[in-house]
This record gives C-alpha cells, structure tokens and sequence, in this order.
C-alpha cells in the first residue's frame, strides 16, 4: 500500500512550522533558477551546497520539535533519526545535507538536522478517482482558456494510485497532477511509525 505524506499549509495537520532565513531568501532571488520547484518535487536536480540554506531560525519558541517538518521557506526538515531511515531503504538516492534550527532567543535547536531534496520520481495517482481541485484559471486568447491546471485537494488528501506501477523507491514525488504529491512505501511508513518518529501526518491512498 502506498501513503501520502500530507505536507500542506492549508490543511491544519500539514506539518508546517513558521521557520526562515532572510539571508537565503535573498540569495534565492539572485538564483537563476526556481529552487522551489526543485525542493517541492516539480523539478529533479541535485542541488549545489551553494544554493540551500545553512540554518532556519523558528518563528515562535519550542520545546521540540517534529522529526520531519516542512519550513516556511517550503523546505521539508528531517531529523538526524529520520535521515537515517531514509538513507537506509533509499541509499545513495535523495539530497541531504547538515542545517541548524536556530531559536530567537534559547540558541539552536539540539540535535542534527538535514535538508531534504527527494530525488526519486513517478506518475501514479489516478486523476478520475482522486480529490484534486481543477483551475480554469491561465492563458486565455480571445476569452477562451487555453489550460486549465490540477490541484491537490488539501482538505481532504485523498489520493488513488495505482498500485501495478513499479515505482523502485520508498520515497518520490509523484508528478501526475500540476502540484507535486510526496509519497511513500508501506516499508517507509511502517519504519517510521516503528521509531516512534514524529513525521508530517501520513495518509494512506486507495488502490
């Protein structure tokens, strides 16, 4: 069986926590490329050390935080213990690398922390059985809409896959839809689930 890791700002259960960094939002300007579509699954391509950030400073105090988070600079935060399971069912496959979650006032966040660029990809969710949400929005030549685009329904995040598709990874962005979805194997959930990890929520699709 295949879940969906339900990153999401609109869904209140989506995993996001308020974190930035001036600094590297500024440099992400000057890039000439999207690094967000590369970060948030539209595009694949191994990132240079010169173009992610090398710390985020929360918005509000914690006491803790969750073992995979999405940040408001849309990067998705995991913890050294997450890392790990990642690279042990996944090895070699995805980007990560060493960051410091920094507090206001209390200093950094303890433990390891790494960026998170999942490399692997696949088309699987079944557009006719699944909540997506159709845009009419986009060019238009002489009032009429050229294209229209396909959202993911973020109330509701429920998604069928195909199950007969051989994806190779436990852990990929799925690019069906014009939103990128993040998915992952039963063996990556239950790994999870078995550490007792906190992780953005994961739900599990249909067949």
């Amino acid at each position: 069986m295949t879940y969906v890791i339900t990153v999401s700002s609109v869904n209140p259960r989506g995993g996001f926590i308020k974190a930035g960094n001036a600094e590297w939002m500024k440099h992400v300007v000057s890039l000439d490329f999207d690094i967000s579509d590369v970060i948030q699954g539209k595009e694949n391509r191994l990132l240079s050390l010169d173009d992610v950030p090398e710390y985020f400073v929360l918005k509000r105090a914690r006491t803790d935080l969750p073992d995979m988070f999405w940040g408001s600079a849309q990067l998705i935060i995991v913890s050294e213990r997450y890392r790990d399971i990642i690279e042990d069912l996944d090895p070699g496959v995805h980007q990560m690398w060493p960051m410091e979650i920094r507090r206001r006032r209390a200093g950094p966040v303890p433990g390891k922390w790494f960026g998170l660029n999942v490399r692997a990809r696949a088309k699987t969710i079944v557009k006719e059985r699944s909540s997506v949400q159709v845009s009419r929005g986009g060019t238009q030549v002489f009032g009429i809409v050229t294209r229209s685009m396909t959202f993911i329904d973020h109330m509701k995040f429920n998604l069928a896959v195909d199950e007969t598709i051989e994806v190779g990874h436990n852990l990929w962005w799925d690019n069906t839809l014009d939103e990128a979805a993040l998915f992952c194997s039963d063996a990556f959930h239950d790994a999870v689930v078995e550490a007792g990890l906190k992780s953005i929520p994961f739900k599990k699709c249909v067949s």
